[in-house]
């Protein structure tokens, strides 16, 4: 699952070349409300591929699977339990179908930073609008927000759930890692709140920005992630990395993490046993 997306003409909704757009784009920023011109709006729409093992044969559905925009990092699966399909993005304005919550008020449509969200289908070529799970708050630095969604089930549970949530703080441009917990993936929990995939130091080449895959067990009782890192800063655009990050390293693409990071992921779990699950407010370490 990803993102599709395209500059239109919103009075004709034709499709407009990138020339066009950005030639539309600039003017209507540069004049503002004063702008009378053809205007360009970015629409959006999430589109799937299948395959029959997860390695090879992967074809895209021609279909799309939402109308409605989607950022990358979208984690999605299938329950057993429910029948269900369900995929962990970001809510992008829309109100959720399934779940709902009560009363009145749906958040969703007010969105601002980057957050967590949850949905579910028993259709997985028809994904409804995802329902606000995790959000930062007032704990929270004022700058942060949840970039994606490295969703994971408790290695031999299945009424426990675990996420490695990138944060990017937008005051330094740099992104790590936290960990939250779920007892039934709707409600979250970060107990800890500090990265636990940290940065690395000066000339690294992982001081800039570091995020992971889902937390799986390794033969030895430890837990490990794959990771990826990089010098540069989230926020800068790629013609002025030369210049600004002069000891720039390309991505590194590593992994296992479990022996370089913060406890919780290199936490040993009792030979011939699951791992015990920290309750809500523990500490990982």
């Amino acid at each position: 699952m990803g993102a599709g997306a395209g500059w239109y003409d919103p009075d004709t909704w034709e499709k407009l070349s990138d020339e066009e757009a950005r030639k539309r784009w600039d003017a209507m920023h540069y004049e503002g409300q004063d702008y009378r011109g053809p205007k360009v709006v970015l629409r959006g729409w999430m589109v799937g591929w299948t395959s029959p093992d997860r390695f090879h044969g992967w074809k895209r559905i021609e279909e799309p699977l939402a109308e409605y925009s989607v950022n990358g990092g979208i984690v999605a699966g299938y329950d057993e339990a429910s029948g269900t399909y369900y995929a962990y993005m970001q809510p992008q304005g829309f109100a959720p179908e399934d779940p709902k919550g009560i009363g009145t008020g749906v958040q969703e449509v007010e969105m601002v930073r980057r957050a967590n969200g949850f949905c579910r289908t028993r259709d997985f070529r028809r994904w409804p609008a995802s329902k606000l799970v995790m959000h930062p708050d007032a704990q929270d630095d004022l700058d942060i927000s949840f970039y994606a969604h490295s969703y994971f089930p408790y290695p031999g549970r299945t009424d426990l759930h675990g996420m490695l949530t990138p944060v990017f703080h937008h005051m330094t441009g740099q992104m790590d890692v936290q960990i939250a917990f779920s007892r039934d993936g709707l409600i979250w929990y970060r107990p800890e709140r500090r990265p636990i995939v940290t940065l690395g130091p000066p000339g690294s080449g992982e001081e800039g920005m570091i995020g992971t895959s889902g937390i799986f067990e390794l033969p030895d009782g430890h837990w490990g992630a794959q990771y990826w890192a990089e010098s540069r800063l989230h926020n800068v655009k790629e013609e002025y990395t030369d210049s600004l990050f002069p000891r720039k390293q390309p991505r590194k693409m590593g992994g296992p993490c479990g022996g370089r990071t913060a406890s919780a992921v290199s936490r040993r779990a009792p030979r011939g046993a699951s791992p015990s699950p920290p309750s809500a407010g523990a500490t990982t370490s």
